[in-house]
């Protein structure tokens, strides 16, 4: 705090510091520090914004529009009014009236020229229980979007899954619009989301991957058909059709040869569940030269590329590619699998104490985890293998 106070314009310094007393619980002191700190600027609106994005960031959206809101009373722009926005309808606080007031203020020419306002005025409405004006709301929004743009859809999506949270209603609100031809630019969109929605519901599962099936072959849209390819691949996975997956991601990448999540997904099926991994190396390799300059490549797609290694009994660059993945990881489930990987390749490479530790850590951090693991049955036997080799 002391740092804080002699150097007051360090805004780096300042908002590192108030993202560790976060993380370490200390919300209160992480708060009297900004204010203290930002009480010599009270008309800054950028570094009001920036402590915003720093509570925002680690989801204490009841601070972060505090300090929106008094970045958007000094400076009303597009950027920080979305912003407040969001924390004002965030789960957390869900401050109705306030968001009531910033979308008034913006006028209604700007919130129905902008998707985002749109859908901040779909969640006011529907909290007040005007679920027609929401989902009018919500489709003007989807007009507005690019359907070349993925990111700008599946953004929409995920804030239309909070707007509709019971997948069934969720589902009914896709059909009804893909239906009418409201939005007929973005129609093939529509029919991936709703089918990726619905193969979750087992009622559903068979027509929404033969949906999947067909969207992937006919879709006008590249992107969205990559999607769907995607798509179809991994629903046929999660149900264990691994062939059926294999042939839906060997099409794929025959459409999409670039693709990492099919090159991912697609070459550790082969290693892993169809014993294939001489015909996964090429694709783990091709993976490998895609991320090869990336400055944070991804741990998962890492641990897949150093199992085909090891299921080639290429000891060595596997050990390598899966410290890395192991370092990497920011979810439990990726080090958990990184960490059985790396132990087995340091066991066939006769690092049996390294290969212990590994196993010692992934166990600990099994028994320790909160996270919600989909396949954790199969990692937990995957771990048991690994120690059942390790005392003989």
């Amino acid at each position: 705090r002391k740092a804080v106070q002699l150097n007051p314009g360090d805004d780096s310094q300042l908002n590192d510091f108030v993202y560790r007393l976060i993380t370490l619980g200390r919300d209160q002191d992480a708060e009297a520090m900004a204010d203290e700190a930002l009480a010599g600027r009270p008309q800054d609106a950028n570094v009001l914004r920036n402590m915003g994005i720093v509570f925002s960031q680690l989801r204490k959206n009841r601070s972060a529009a505090k300090y929106f809101q008094q970045a958007f009373t000094i400076d009303n722009n597009d950027g920080i009014a979305q912003r407040l926005l969001d924390a004002l309808l965030a789960a957390d606080v869900e401050d109705v009236t306030t968001a009531q007031r910033v979308l008034a203020a913006l006028g209604k020419p700007k919130v129905t020229g902008n998707p985002g306002f749109l859908l901040a005025s779909a969640k006011v409405q529907m909290k007040l229980g005007n679920a027609r004006e929401a989902g009018q709301s919500a489709i003007q929004s989807l007009q507005l979007l690019n359907p070349a743009m993925p990111n700008q859809i599946l953004s929409w999506h995920s804030d239309m899954r909070q707007l509709i949270p019971l997948v069934t209603k969720h589902i009914d609100f896709l059909d009804d619009v893909i239906k009418r031809g409201t939005v007929p630019q973005a129609n093939e969109w529509l029919v991936y989301l709703r089918n990726i929605m619905a193969a979750n519901e087992p009622a559903l599962r068979e027509t929404a991957i033969k949906q999947l099936g067909d969207l992937a072959a006919r879709a006008q849209g590249a992107e969205a058909r990559q999607f769907a390819r995607r798509g179809h691949g991994a629903v046929l996975f999660g149900e264990k059709r691994y062939q059926e997956a294999a042939d839906s991601m060997r099409d794929g990448l025959k459409d999409f040869p670039e693709d990492p999540e099919l090159l991912n997904n697609y070459s550790f099926l082969l290693a892993k569940y169809l014993d294939r991994p001489a015909d996964a190396m090429p694709l783990a390799e091709k993976l490998e030269a895609i991320f090869k300059d990336a400055a944070s490549p991804q741990a998962e797609i890492l641990d897949s590329i150093g199992f085909v290694y090891l299921s080639n009994r290429q000891f060595d660059k596997a050990a390598g590619v899966l410290r890395n993945a192991r370092n990497l990881a920011t979810s439990a489930r990726v080090a958990l699998s990184a960490s059985i990987h790396l132990a087995q390749a340091q066991l066939e490479l006769g690092k049996k104490e390294e290969a212990i530790r590994l196993t010692e850590d992934a166990e600990k951090l099994m028994n320790e985890t909160k996270e919600e693991i989909p396949d954790k049955d199969e990692i937990k036997a995957d771990l048991a293998a690994l120690k059942a080799k390790l005392v003989k």
